[in-house]
């Protein structure tokens, strides 16, 4: 028969481990993706591309192909508008590079999560080639990783300043 200490030890072992769990849960659902994964720090770039497509109306790409550190290529795609081969110059990339580290995009890499069911969601893909051949994929369909938003207005404002 156990005694009342040991009821009570017990009792204390389950309340921490429901805390714990339910702590974990709150955790899962309110903190964005990124907040505890480590964030790769981006220093160059050799491959990016962007899609978004808001399920209706306009969709965006934006791709920067660099053959080398000083050579780096854009592609922009606007709704059917194109505007390609634009050389994109050092300093450009410079703030394009310090860009996607102020919003730790690094840490986004392995970012996959999709609302089932809905079919005219926002939605985006993210690939990028950065120093010592490591990749930054990311994606989501209604979901997006933490500083989201703000990339992607700040992206919109640098490819348009290249056109």
């Amino acid at each position: 028969m156990e005694s009342k200490k040991e009821k009570n030890t017990n009792k204390k072992i389950v309340l921490i481990v429901i805390g714990v769990i339910i702590l974990g849960l709150i955790l899962y659902i309110f903190y964005p993706y990124g907040t505890f994964v480590k964030d790769k720090k981006i220093t160059e770039i050799s491959y990016f591309e962007y899609h978004f497509n808001p399920g209706w109306g306009k969709s965006k790409t934006y791709i920067i192909n660099c053959s080398n550190k000083n050579t780096c290529i854009a592609n922009i795609k606007v709704d059917y508008e194109e505007h390609n081969d634009i050389t994109v110059n050092e300093k450009d990339m410079t703030r394009f590079i310090n860009m996607l580290n102020k919003y730790h995009v690094g840490s986004w890499d392995g970012f996959d999560k999709r609302k089932e069911g809905w079919y005219d969601l926002n939605r985006f893909s993210l690939n990028i080639s950065i120093q010592s051949n490591e990749k930054i994929k990311a994606k989501g369909y209604g979901y997006f990783p933490r500083n989201y938003e703000k990339l992607s207005q700040d992206l919109d404002s640098l490819f348009l300043d290249l056109i």
